[in-house]
C-alpha cells in the first residue's frame, strides 16, 4: 500500500487540468492522520468483537446520485465503507450515524493501522435483512479475481457554466478548474475515472475516504436484484489492537450504557477514548413523531422511526 507521491497534500490549487487532478486524487488517501467510522456504540463493540467491518452496497447511500455514476447493470455490484478523515472530530456525523441521543462512537485507525486493515483483510458475500442489520447467509468467500477493490478520498463538486468549482477534504476554500485545461470533455473523463468517490458540494462538511468494492465475473450472477447484501471485511488478527474507539460528546464517565460495559471487555480502557467536546454539548434534537408499523401508535422512540 505504499504510494510514491507526485504532489504534496496541499498541492490542489496549483492543478488545473483533468491528468492532473486524477493523479493526485489516486494518491492523497494516505494524506490524512486519522480514519473515523461513525457508528452506534453496539456496532463498535460488534466491529471490535467479530474483528470485522461491513462494506454496504450503493443502492443504500444518503446521496441518491451517487448511483448515477454507473451503468444500472453495475449498481447492484458496487459496495461502500466509508471513513471521515482528520484529527478533529465532525459533529454532524455523530448525529447522523451514531445516534440523536449524542452516546454514540467512531472506530478510529491511524495511517498505518488503516494500511493494516487494508493489507490483511479477507472478504466474503453475504444475504442480509432488507429492512434490518442482521445476516442471513453466507454467499461465497472472495477472491481477488471476484472484484476490484479502490481506496481515494471523495471530490465534491458542483458544475458551473464555465467549468466546475471543486472543494476537497481539508481544503476549507473552493476551487474552480475551468479555462483552456478544463474543458467539458476533460470533466466527463474525470466523472468516469473517479466514479463512486464524486459527491455534490452539499456533502462536503464528511470529508469523507472510502473503499470501494466492485465484484466482478461470475460472482455478480449471485446478486439478485430484489435482495440485500453486504461484504464482510474480516480482519485477519485482533481489531482491538489496531483500532481506538471515540465516544460521542454527550456521553461522559458517569454515564452507564451496556454496550460501553460490554466494549471493555474486548479493548483496553486507554484504547477508548472520550470525546474532546465531553460535556460542553447538549443538542436539542426532537425526533420526529410518526406511526410506528408495529404498535400502530405515535412513536417518538428512535428505534420505532428507523423502522418506518
Amino acid at each position: 500500500m505504499s504510494v510514491e507521491r507526485k504532489y504534496e497534500w496541499n498541492a490542489l490549487e496549483q492543478l488545473y487540468t483533468a491528468d492532473d487532478l486524477i493523479c493526485y486524487l489516486g494518491e492523497s488517501a494516505f494524506y490524512h492522520t486519522t480514519y473515523n467510522h461513525y457508528t452506534k456504540l453496539n456496532i463498535v463493540k460488534e466491529i471490535i468483537v467479530n474483528n470485522e467491518l461491513w462494506v454496504s452496497q450503493i443502492k443504500g447511500c444518503n446521496d441518491l446520485k451517487e448511483k448515477d455514476y454507473f451503468k444500472k447493470s453495475e449498481v447492484k455490484n458496487i459496495f461502500l465503507l466509508c471513513f471521515s478523515t482528520g484529527v478533529n472530530e465532525n459533529l454532524p456525523l455523530w448525529y447522523m450515524y451514531s445516534g440523536i441521543n449524542g452516546k454514540g462512537g467512531a472506530i478510529c485507525f491511524t495511517k498505518s493501522k488503516m494500511k493494516k486493515l487494508l493489507e490483511n483483510s479477507s472478504f466474503s458475500l453475504w444475504l442480509k435483512e432488507t429492512d434490518g442489520n442482521k445476516l442471513i447467509e453466507k454467499i461465497v468467500d472472495l477472491t481477488y479475481k471476484d472484484f476490484d477493490i479502490s481506496f481515494k478520498d471523495v471530490l465534491y463538486h458542483a458544475p458551473t457554466c464555465n467549468g466546475c468549482d471543486f472543494k476537497y477534504n481539508t481544503m476549507v476554500c473552493h476551487h474552480k478548474f475551468d479555462g483552456e485545461g478544463f474543458k467539458e470533455k476533460e470533466y466527463e473523463r474525470l466523472c468516469e475515472e473517479h466514479k463512486g468517490f464524486l459527491k455534490s458540494l452539499i456533502w462536503f462538511y464528511e470529508k469523507e475516504t472510502r473503499i470501494l468494492i466492485k465484484l466482478k465475473g461470475e460472482v455478480c450472477k449471485k446478486i439478485e436484484k430484489d435482495k440485500a447484501y453486504v461484504i464482510v471485511m474480516k480482519y485477519n488478527g485482533e481489531l482491538s489492537k489496531i483500532a481506538t474507539i471515540r465516544l460521542a460528546p454527550e456521553f461522559d464517565d458517569t454515564t452507564e450504557i451496556k454496550e460501553y460495559e460490554d466494549l471493555k471487555k474486548h479493548i483496553s480502557e486507554s484504547a477508548i477514548k472520550f470525546s474532546k467536546y465531553k460535556g460542553q454539548i447538549a443538542m436539542k434534537i426532537q425526533p420526529m413523531e410518526r406511526e410506528c408499523k408495529n404498535c400502530k401508535e405515535k412513536e417518538t422512540c428512535n428505534k420505532c422511526s428507523m423502522k418506518k
